[in-house]
């Protein structure tokens, strides 16, 4: 092969490979924000194309660095959509909305961060419910700062667990049996002891015996999730 073609032929390989990793560009001034606002350059990293990073690898980890980074700034820009939704509003009118005030800064740092490392659909709209929560209302801002420093170490099951627990059992008790659990949430059946120990340990639930209620924390984001909309379902994973 000639030295043009061959060149030719690397432009070409570099051309696909960087394709698709475009990010809005409103979500790359959301994720800058955001790292400014957390002090995690992590975020304004990720907003750069992911083939920029790959260059010097092989093929095979090439597509494999492409993947995982633009795994993070496509949650990032899930997030940016579900809060223009929520808000009834642009991607570019978000950042107007971050850019308001300080406090509304670091919510966006705080909610955009967490949803790079979400993995459900779930999570990620609750963060964007969260974001717009606290930035239409400045006196819900640490509420709702707060809900998602826990909600990082929550998946959907545990979620759901909570939800069944925040209510009274049928004979009006605030203590659940595990087949209690499974009667209302029969997704629950197989993993509902292991989800109950992680809630005891973070404090979000207690547990006497063979019966377990929700804490006074557990009760307060239980609450919170209400407030905002976003209680999971049987279908939410």
């Amino acid at each position: 092969m000639s030295d043009d073609l061959e060149l030719a032929d690397r432009v070409e390989r570099v051309l696909a490979a960087t394709a698709g990793d475009i990010v809005n560009p409103a979500v790359a001034g959301l994720m800058t924000a955001a790292a400014l606002a957390t002090g995690n350059p992590a975020l304004a990293v990720w907003a750069i194309p992911a083939g920029a990073a790959a260059g010097a690898l092989t093929n095979e980890g090439a597509l494999l660095v492409r993947r995982a980074w633009s795994d993070r700034s496509s949650r990032a820009e899930r997030f940016a959509r579900a809060a223009a939704e929520e808000a009834g509003v642009s991607i570019d009118e978000i950042a107007s909305i971050a850019a308001a005030s300080e406090d509304n800064r670091r919510l966006l740092g705080v909610t955009l961060e967490a949803a790079t490392e979400a993995h459900s659909e779930w999570k990620l709209r609750t963060l964007a419910r969260a974001f717009v929560r606290g930035a239409s209302d400045g006196a819900k801002v640490d509420e709702m700062v707060y809900l998602t420093a826990r909600l990082r170490d929550l998946e959907v099951a545990d979620v759901r667990i909570l939800k069944v627990l925040s209510c009274k059992t049928s004979d009006g008790s605030a203590w659940w049996a595990l087949p209690a659990i499974s009667d209302v949430d029969r997704g629950l059946d197989r993993v509902a002891v292991v989800l109950l120990d992680r809630l005891v340990t973070t404090g979000l639930a207690r547990s006497n015996g063979n019966v377990w209620m929700l804490s006074d924390v557990g009760s307060f984001i239980a609450t919170m999730l209400e407030e905002i909309g976003s209680r999971p379902g049987p279908d939410d994973h």
